[in-house]
Formats: structure tokens, C-alpha cells, sequence
């Protein structure tokens, strides 16, 4: 009876250690199988990121560019927001004709001026004709 329960554990421990290295085979290869989906899909993401990145790094510089002109735009705006309030104050249409009339007061006093000498040339130069024409006579 000993040999029995000798021989029965002993085939029971060897079919427990069969049925053990089967399970074991079975998950390794599962974890093989896993691990094979997880290399494809490593590198399905990796075709898809790099382009994208690449397209990220391209949209970026993009859009450093576009605010760029866009802050440009803005103070040009800024800029003719300013010379229109001018105008509809009537600043830079005031500083015009006074710049005007500044400008052409110089110029009839300079023309006045010139006319003034004109006459003085004139009368001495009339003048001496005369003191000449009764020395003569």
C-alpha cells in the first residue's frame, strides 16, 4: 500500500509539474504574443509621431510668423487710428495751415523786403541820375 500511495503521489506530482509547464508555456506564449503587439503598435506610433511632430514644429514656426504680422498689422492700425483722431480733431489740419501760413508770411515779407531795397536802389539810382542831369547843365 505504501508503493501505491508512493506511485500514485508520484505520477500525481508528475502530471501536477506536465500540467504546470503547460500553463507556463501557454502564458510565455501569451507574454511573447503581447509583447509582439506592443513592438507593432511601438512602431505604428512611432511612423505616426515623427510626422506629426514634424507638422507641430512646422505649425509653430507658422504661427510665430502669422503674429508677427499680425502685431504689425495692429500697429499700423494703432498708427492710423492715431492720424485719423487727428484729423477729426482738427490738430493735424490746424498745424497744416499754420505751417502754411507760417511759410507764406516768411515769403511776403521777404518779397516785401526785396521791394523795399528795389525802391531805395531805384530813388538813389534816380537820384544820382538827377544831381548828374543839373551838373551837366
Amino acid at each position: 500500500m505504501t508503493t501505491a500511495l508512493l506511485v500514485v503521489t508520484t505520477v500525481l506530482l508528475t502530471l501536477a509539474v506536465i500540467l504546470l509547464t503547460a500553463y507556463v508555456s501557454i502564458i510565455s506564449r501569451r507574454l511573447n504574443s503581447t509583447a509582439d503587439e506592443m513592438e507593432k503598435t511601438m512602431r505604428a506610433v512611432r511612423e505616426r509621431i515623427v510626422p506629426l511632430s514634424d507638422d507641430t514644429r512646422e505649425l509653430v514656426a507658422n504661427a510665430d510668423g502669422l503674429v508677427g504680422d499680425a502685431r504689425t498689422q495692429i500697429q499700423r492700425l494703432d498708427r492710423l487710428c492715431e492720424s485719423a483722431e487727428g484729423l477729426l480733431e482738427g490738430k493735424t489740419i490746424g498745424d497744416a495751415a499754420a505751417k502754411a501760413a507760417s511759410a507764406s508770411k516768411v515769403t511776403v515779407l521777404s518779397v516785401l523786403e526785396g521791394v523795399k531795397q528795389g525802391l531805395k536802389v531805384l530813388r538813389s539810382a534816380q537820384a544820382e541820375s538827377k544831381e548828374e542831369l543839373d551838373n551837366e547843365q
